[in-house]
Parts: C-alpha cells; structure tokens; sequence
C-alpha cells in the first residue's frame, strides 16, 4: 500500500504490515502496481519510481515530463498506464490528460492528449482488450459516456452509454467508479442525496442491473482482485465472489488498519491491481 509522505508498507496477509517508506520518496503517493517482476508507484509532481524489492527506488522520468499529479496506474499484463487525469494551464486556460506508458516499469513515453479528459479515481480500467474511462460526473452528464482504447493513447468509438432511462440508475445519481470482474462490468453509483450508494452490473455495456444497495453514501471505490469484487470507502467493506451475493465486512480489520496509518491512498492486491482508498474518518 502507498499513501502520503511516500509512505510505502508491505503484507502478506493483509494484518501485519512492513514499513518500507524511503527517504528517497517525500511526495505524496497515490497508486501502487506491478507485474510480478517490478513495483511502481506514482504521485504527485509527475513523479514515477520503480523498484524489484521494495527496498531500493529509482525514479524514472518519463521522455515528456510533466509536473502534475498522477492520478490512476494500471497493469495491464504487457503494459502500465499511468493516468493524470486532468491538468489546467492559465496561459491560456486550457484543460486535458497526460498518460504515460511503459512495458518494463523503467523506460516511459508520456503523450499529452489535448482536451480529452481522463477523469480520476477508478474511472480507468481494463477489460482483456480494451481501456474504459468514464467522463466526469456531474448531474449534466447523464448519459454517462465511456469511450475506449486498446493502447491507452487512442481514445475514441466505440463509446458506451450508461443512461437512466430505467430503473437501474436514478436521475441525478453519479458514478463513481467502474470495474470489470469475471466477465462483467460493474459500475459503482452515489445518489444525489448521498445517503446510498449501490452496483450496477452488465455483460455487455448496454443492459445493467442492480446487484447491491448499500444504504450509505460517501466516498468510494470499486475494485477486482483475482477472486474477490470489493467497495470500500466511508462504509462497511462490501465484497462478491460472484458479482451477486455480497459480503458486509463491517469495516474491521481495513478500519484498523485505516486508523493506525491515517495516510493510505492506495493498495496493491497480489494479481497487480491497485486500489484507491479513502481514508478520512
């Protein structure tokens, strides 16, 4: 797991955890992954650092260096992808994305993506073929429009819509996450009045249904490990083996573990995919 003040740990069962911060990290980390062979953490001020033991971190500037936050990285099994999700520049005002790429976590290409933007935080993923990001939420989103990327450079059709013309996703309501889980995709959903948050799932990208309500709001976000679906945030821990029957894991041990480091804002689960977490009380 990552968090502020390059804070770095370790575990193999999720309980006890191994500090492995370095001093040669100071800057706030917001996202962890790895292919078996090599860790990379990424962070503000467009910093990458890589390392094969947790031990010893290199930074590795990207040939396009930028100066802003990285907000997402993924592992896709033959490449990462790390994600500013948007940037401003006052002179003149603009907005868009940067990603930069690598295929050994050493040598990256960052590509300035003009005015499309790659918004934060669980809104990225990787389905076996193909990236999915959704646009930014606001109530004059919906539709909610994914586009599509086989490289993460190239974003464009075909574009998917999640709408609410049913019952499946109540107008005004956001989407906060998405994420795609033994064949299905599964997008996590805030009302308006953030007193719920709940699941949508699809085969498809066209039919959704509802698989979960929460009966709380707040922040969160949606993540897959090999096994096991999982939302967390400012409520219980919810997790599915299947993508139908959930589990409320009561906040226990992720809620002790939160308590004790204070500064967690992402983990690394053992098949390479990276978490964002919330952490405020």
């Amino acid at each position: 797991m990552v968090g502020n003040s390059g804070m770095i740990k370790s575990s193999t069962d999720g309980v006890t955890w191994v500090d492995h911060t370095s001093a040669t990290i100071t800057t706030n980390l917001n996202n962890v992954a790895g292919n078996g062979t090599i860790y990379v953490v990424t962070g503000a001020n467009g910093l990458i650092y890589s390392s094969t033991d947790l031990v010893t971190w290199t930074n590795r500037v990207p040939t396009g260096d930028i100066a802003t936050t990285y907000n997402e990285l993924l592992w896709n099994g033959t490449q990462f992808l790390a994600i500013v999700g948007y940037y401003y520049l006052a002179n003149p005002f603009t907005m868009g994305s940067f990603v930069s790429t690598s295929s050994d976590g050493i040598n990256w290409t960052t590509t300035n993506l003009g005015s499309l933007i790659l918004y934060i935080y669980g809104s990225t993923i990787w389905d076996g073929t193909k990236y999915l990001f959704k646009t930014p939420w606001t109530t004059a989103t919906i539709p909610y429009t994914m586009k599509s990327s086989t490289d993460g450079i190239t974003w464009g059709n075909p574009t998917y819509v999640i709408d609410d013309t049913s019952t499946t996703l109540d107008s005004g309501d956001y989407i906060q996450g998405i994420e795609f889980f033994k064949g299905k995709y599964y997008a996590l959903v805030e009302n308006t009045a953030i007193t719920d948050t709940y699941v949508l799932m699809s085969s498809d990208l066209v039919a959704w249904t509802r698989t979960l309500n929460t009966g709380k709001g707040g922040p969160s976000n949606i993540k897959a490990t090999a096994d096991r679906l999982c939302i967390a945030g400012m409520f219980p821990t919810n997790c599915t083996a299947d993508g139908i029957t959930w589990k409320n894991y009561a906040d226990s041990n992720f809620g002790t573990i939160r308590a004790a480091i204070g500064s967690l804002n992402s983990i690394l689960s053992r098949n390479g995919t990276s978490m964002q977490v919330n952490t405020a009380p």
